[in-house]
């Protein structure tokens, strides 16, 4: 699941995750839509903006499901130490590069326990292959710094 305000990110991050063979379970940019997700969705990997469109985006983690594994995804990083207090698995500053979103997403893929299985690609996918050393492409860039579909 995808929750991050701008669409630009949603859709970069969501080609990338499908481009390493994972399904994405939902999308929400506004807080209260995020929440409905939560409860109405089955996932187990939430990629999680700081900042959402009214409401502040740690006050979702206690409606997650047990298991649940978190990358806190930013722009402008205001506090890391928080991700990994709530035992996030990532914290990824935009841009990165795929390739540390494929680090990420492996490190999910090799741990142990139902979490990682329900969110581990399919098998035969890309992901589950040895990684081919290749040039990191910069994901996330290029975006305005308001996103006029999204402002209200």
């Amino acid at each position: 699941m995808i929750l991050d305000r701008w669409a630009g990110d949603r859709r970069a991050l969501h080609g990338l995750l499908a481009a390493e063979g994972w399904r994405v379970a939902g999308e929400a940019a506004r807080w209260s839509e995020a929440r409905r997700l939560l409860q109405d969705v089955r996932y187990s990997l939430v990629f999680l903006s700081e900042k959402l469109l009214g409401g502040d985006a740690w006050s979702l983690l206690p409606y997650l499901r047990q298991g649940t594994r978190v990358v806190v995804t930013t722009r402008k990083p205001a506090d890391p130490l928080r991700a990994f207090e709530v035992n996030a698995l990532d914290y990824l500053v935009k841009p990165f590069p795929a390739e540390r979103l494929a680090n990420t997403l492996a490190r999910l893929a090799n741990r142990s326990g139902p979490a990682s299985r329900l969110a581990s690609p399919p098998t035969g996918s890309r992901s589950s292959a040895p990684r081919r050393s290749r040039p990191a492409r910069p994901v996330l860039t290029g975006l305005p710094a308001a996103d006029p579909i999204l402002s209200s």
